[in-house]
């Protein structure tokens, strides 16, 4: 009897990786046990070497490879059946979609991140149809759309500024660089030297105390950073940032900083 091993090559192990540890995520067991199996097996191990390490029976391994082959990854779902008709419409889908592009807050829940075991409880109140959440995101790989990491988004950008800046000001800055201008990002911040409090084990009754002396002090740094070298110059300073704090730092520290290392532009 020829050994079966499941499709794919090394290209393909990332991809299962991925889906074992949705389904970990989504706390289906037994779907990340078969995906394990077929990592396994597209590594090169026979049927009786998974089962055995995998602690299966050795037809169930032979099945789940047997359905990955056939059916894709979707074969390892819990609920999958050969041949199953869907069980919504293309205008519930459309309807899913709409939900989808409006986004979490927009349909009343408190958070602004789709997952699929709350997109499979959407879609069995919706629309009566009751999914495992893998086949979830299996279907909305169907309907384009994959996960994505959000970007942001300046809320007070002003559109003309920035097209500006892309045309005009960066070339000139690029342009100033190449004829020997030092160009430097600035930047402040506050430091805050309020002890962080975490969460730790205690008796009960008697709960940790940190000593503090109750002030609300922060300390306060003005620093710029050269291109490409990553040269830093920096001050400290007690009174709040404003543009005088600024050019003070630009005037009393960053130009003589520079005059002095024989920079003398900007």
């Amino acid at each position: 009897m020829q050994p079966i091993f499941a499709g794919g090559n090394s290209r393909t192990l990332p991809r299962l990786k991925t889906l074992r540890q949705e389904a970990q995520t989504d706390k289906a067991p037994r779907v990340a046990l078969r995906l394990q199996a077929i990592m396994l097996s597209v590594q090169g191990q026979t049927t009786g070497r998974i089962a055995q390490g995998l602690q299966v029976d050795r037809t169930r391994v032979h099945a789940w490879i047997l359905a990955l082959n056939e059916h894709g990854a979707e074969g390892l779902l819990e609920g999958h059946r050969c041949g199953r008709p869907a069980e919504w419409s293309a205008t519930q889908r459309e309807q899913l979609a709409d939900i989808l592009d409006r986004g979490p807050v927009a349909y009343g829940l408190n958070t602004g991140v789709w997952t699929s075991p709350l997109l499979a409880q959407i879609v069995a109140e919706e629309f009566d149809v009751r999914y495992h959440p893998e086949h979830v995101r299996w279907l909305l790989g169907q309907m384009n759309f994959s996960v994505q990491r959000p970007k942001t988004r300046l809320v007070q950008a002003d559109p003309r500024k920035q097209n500006r800046w892309i045309r005009y000001t960066y070339p000139n800055l690029k342009k100033a660089r190449a004829e020997g201008a030092v160009i430097v990002y600035e930047d402040e911040a506050s430091f805050r030297q309020t002890p962080t409090l975490y969460r730790t084990c205690s008796r009960r009754g008697c709960q940790p105390e940190i000593p503090t002396r109750g002030e609300r002090n922060t300390q306060k740094v003005l620093g710029a950073v050269r291109v490409p070298d990553g040269d830093f110059v920096w001050r400290h300073q007690t009174e709040y940032f404003n543009a005088q704090t600024y050019l003070s730092f630009v005037a009393g520290d960053l130009l003589p900083h520079y005059y002095r290392v024989g920079i003398g532009c900007f």
